[in-house]
């Protein structure tokens, strides 16, 4: 197996690992413009201020591999009216994680950093869209064994608009957009670009019921990706019940599945969830909380398949998380 194909194939079995949990803070992944908000016990509650940081600490296991999560900073700077700087700097540590010829340990980075312009809100077909415009950079790096195809990277120097409004579905209403995404890549191999037009939707069902869904629409042409095209849906429901100010308990169930064609010799990948666990949430000072989550047992199936292979596991999967966040 030639460098190129290794790289390829070690970028395929790292894709697999798709169940990141980014949707804990629903105003990271669903909130635009300068509306600001905190997670607190899986709800969402808007808050003045305009600044935030995160750091924390996150453990994840499943029958693949187990995986450190080290987020050194994670929020959002409002730089005046119309303009935030936006970053996420993370590094990863993975255990016995099998890239095709044994178990290895990895380690490698994972950030996002941009600065976003509010673009106000807009009417069209009826409703008010809130869009916001990012010039973003995102950099993923990996330690990885000669034998295994060598250390990858990935540079992505992007144009990111983003568009959301609400519609009258539950009790508490679905906040929905679109996410578009451009992208000049520098990566190990040969240099290109992607493209991607996401479908976005959280919903508050009422009763502590909420679904949030993510349907992918993307076009890479870079690395081992000479124009392929991936169609991929995310998709979890959870129930949460606070037990006190500070606990809860939430069980979730969830599916996130990718289907490839053109220019790769991947096929699909799958994974489904079903995983309770308990929240903690404290205010320290009235701008600094703790939080935390504990997992219980829960279960875990993924499946990957291309032109060379196919692979599937099953069996227990939890996450531990502590972390604190400061907001002025």
């Amino acid at each position: 197996m030639n460098r190129r194909l290794r790289i390829l194939m070690t970028m395929l079995l790292l894709s697999t690992v798709i169940y990141s949990r980014d949707y804990e803070d629903f105003q990271k992944r669903t909130v635009v413009g300068k509306t600001r908000g905190i997670e607190v016990l899986n709800f969402y509650e808007e808050v003045p201020e305009q600044n935030s940081i995160k750091h924390y600490g996150r453990y994840e296991y499943n029958d693949d591999y187990s995986l450190i999560e080290w987020k050194l900073a994670e929020g959002y700077l409002s730089l005046n009216e119309k303009w935030d700087f936006e970053y996420d700097i993370e590094r990863e540590f993975y255990y016995d994680r099998d890239l095709g010829n044994g178990e290895r340990n990895l380690t490698g980075w994972d950030n996002l950093t941009g600065f976003v312009r509010n673009m106000g809100k807009h009417e069209v077909f009826n409703r008010v869209w809130s869009t916001d415009l990012g010039f973003m950079w995102e950099y993923d790096q990996l330690d990885i064994p000669s034998s295994a195809g060598g250390n990858y990277e990935k540079s992505e120097l992007a144009l990111r608009y983003r568009i959301r409004t609400n519609a009258d579905i539950g009790r508490g209403g679905t906040y929905w957009g679109f996410d578009f995404w451009g992208a000049k890549v520098f990566t190990t191999g040969d240099d290109g670009y992607s493209l991607e037009a996401n479908l976005i939707s959280a919903t508050n069902w009422g009763y502590g019921f909420q679904t949030f869904n993510t349907l992918y629409n993307e076009y890479y042409d870079y690395g081992g990706y000479n124009g392929t095209h991936l169609l991929g849906l995310e998709s979890y429901t959870r129930w949460t019940h606070e037990l006190t100010r500070s606990w809860a308990f939430a069980i979730e169930a969830g599916i996130d599945t990718d289907k490839y064609s053109g220019g790769t010799p991947a096929d699909y990948t799958m994974e489904l969830t079903l995983y309770p666990y308990l929240l903690y949430n404290r205010e320290i000072l009235p701008d600094l909380r703790i939080f935390g989550e504990l997992g219980l047992p829960g279960y875990r199936y993924a499946k990957f398949e291309d032109e060379f292979q196919s692979d599937s596991s099953s069996g227990i999967y939890f996450v531990a998380l502590i972390g604190i966040q400061y907001i002025w």
